[in-house]
């Protein structure tokens, strides 16, 4: 019987660029002025991203 420490998730290069970018888009929505266009652009970006990381 296999235990659960034998197995190897299998994160790949494409989730680690996701989580980076969604990393990079909170960071400039802090930065953001609240309220700005620019603001929602980025809010729209991100749930963008976490819908498709599967995070919503």
């Amino acid at each position: 019987m296999a235990s659960d420490t034998n197995k190897q998730s299998n994160y790949t290069c494409a989730e680690y660029r996701s989580e980076m970018i969604l990393l990079g888009l909170i960071r400039r929505l802090q930065a953001a002025t609240p309220g700005s266009r620019q603001a929602e652009d980025l809010r729209r970006q991100i749930k963008t991203l976490k819908a498709e990381m599967g995070m919503d």
